[in-house]
Order: C-alpha cells, then structure tokens, then sequence
C-alpha cells in the first residue's frame, strides 16, 4: 500500500509538471545540490559532518530514487545513456549514504562486508546492495569499461567523486575525460622505466575482465589488452615493449572524508 501511494504521488508530481514542460523527467536536482554543497572541487572528498547534519537533499534523491528507476518508469529514461547516468548517480549516492549510516567508519574496509554487501537499498522498488548495484545492473546491463572511473566506493582510491552531474547527452566525452584523469593520475598509473615495472590500480585487476572486452580487438594476452586500454587514455601512452612487469597498487579503503586530507 505504501509503495502504491508514493508511487501515485510521484506520477502526480510529474503530471502536474508536464502542464509546465513538453515532458516528464526525472529530478536530479535534489543530488546536484549534494555535489556543489559537500563535495570538493580539488579532490572530490565529501564533508561529511556537514552532509550528516543536512541529509534533506541527499534523502530527496534517494526517496525519489527509491520508487521511480529505469525499470519501473522506462518512459522516463528512454536512452541507454539516460539509464546508465541514472544507475552511475545512484550508485554514488548511496555509497555516500552509507558512510552516513555508520558513523565513525574510518575505512570502509573495516566493515567491508556491510557496507558493500549486506547493506540493502531499494531503488525502483527492487532490493540492491551497493555490490549488486554495481555488478548485476551497471556492469551486466551496460558493458562500458568507463564507469570504473566514475564510481565512487567512498573511499580513498577510488576515482574522484566529481562535483559535475552526469548528462545523458554529454555522456560519452564525460566519461572519456574521467577515464583520462584517472589513467594520467600517478595516484593510480605510473611507470617505473628504469625497472620496467608498470604500477596499477588494483581497480584494472579486479575488473580485468570489462578492460579486456573493451579491447577484444587488440591482439595479444591479457596483460597486452590492458596495458592498450590504459594507453587509450594515457596523454604518454607507455611503451609495451619497456614493460617487463606489472604491479598493483595496494587499495586505500580510508573514507573520502575531507577530516582525512
């Protein structure tokens, strides 16, 4: 009865606002509020404090979120790029309310389990972990090795959670320019010509997998795949044939707290 009613007032809402507007649309404003009043420009860290003490925007996405997604509302999102900058903000969103939902967490690594796995949300009337958000939706749904360097598990070495909303029409240059950040950040790639040992993030180990079908074309082994898909966006795409070695860059589960910085 609840879901039918909430269901029923958000359909209201958006009829009413069609008398203003050639069609109905999803609201992101509620979320663009969180990036510009919580995020950081330089890093992309979240204040927290601040975030936990005025969640009313962050609460107003996810609320709406919670009933109306690109499956129980298809009208809404006719384009695979207006689904996928749905899914992606989402995702972002509720791994920042669930920093919010254990407060004091230091590393989200301390409560991995939780905080990725057993922690539950309903978006579109449907159950989600963050985990299953990510695989069986975004990943399953999508095929797009780019959104590894949007997503943000809130912690420290995952990709900068940017204060620019996502659109559907400037969806593809976005998506390439995050990728580049993240591939031209010593943060997350860098070589070592002298030893011809490439250092990783452990993000293109762990998804090896959407990196190589990305570049199923490419000849070569595994590592060869990968290696041409971080050159893709590498301002100074690194020799293959100096690369002896590929190592991974240990993961900093800490929170993207500014109080870390």
């Amino acid at each position: 009865m609840v879901k039918a009613f909430l269901s029923l007032v958000f359909s209201l809402v958006l009829f009413s606002s069609s008398v203003f507007a050639a069609e109905p649309i999803f609201d992101y404003t509620p979320w663009h509020q969180v990036l510009k009043k919580y995020v950081t420009e330089d890093k992309g860290f979240v204040k927290y404090d601040q975030l936990s003490a005025y969640p009313e925007d962050l609460d107003a996405f996810l609320s709406d979120a919670r009933i109306v997604s690109p499956k129980t509302r298809p009208e809404l999102f006719e384009t695979r790029n207006e689904q996928l900058v749905f899914w992606l903000q989402v995702y972002n969103g509720l791994a920042m309310k669930n920093v919010l939902n254990f407060p004091g967490l230091k590393k989200t690594s301390d409560k991995k389990l939780r905080f990725f796995v057993f922690s539950k949300f309903e978006v579109g009337e449907e159950e989600y972990s963050l985990r299953s958000l990510e695989n069986d939706v975004i990943r399953a749904e999508f095929n797009d090795a780019r959104i590894h360097f949007f997503l943000n598990c809130a912690s420290y070495s995952c990709p900068k959670l940017y204060r620019e909303p996502l659109r559907a029409d400037q969806l593809d240059e976005q998506l390439d320019r995050f990728s580049k950040n993240f591939l031209n950040s010593e943060q997350h790639v860098r070589f070592d010509a002298k030893k011809g040992v490439l250092y990783l993030s452990m993000i293109l180990k762990w998804y090896q997998v959407d990196f190589i079908n990305a570049m199923k074309d490419v000849a070569g082994k595994k590592d060869d795949k990968v290696i041409a898909f971080v050159n893709k966006y590498r301002d100074q795409p690194i020799p293959r044939n100096q690369i002896k070695k590929i190592k991974y860059i240990p993961y900093n589960w800490t929170v993207n707290d500014v109080k870390n910085l």
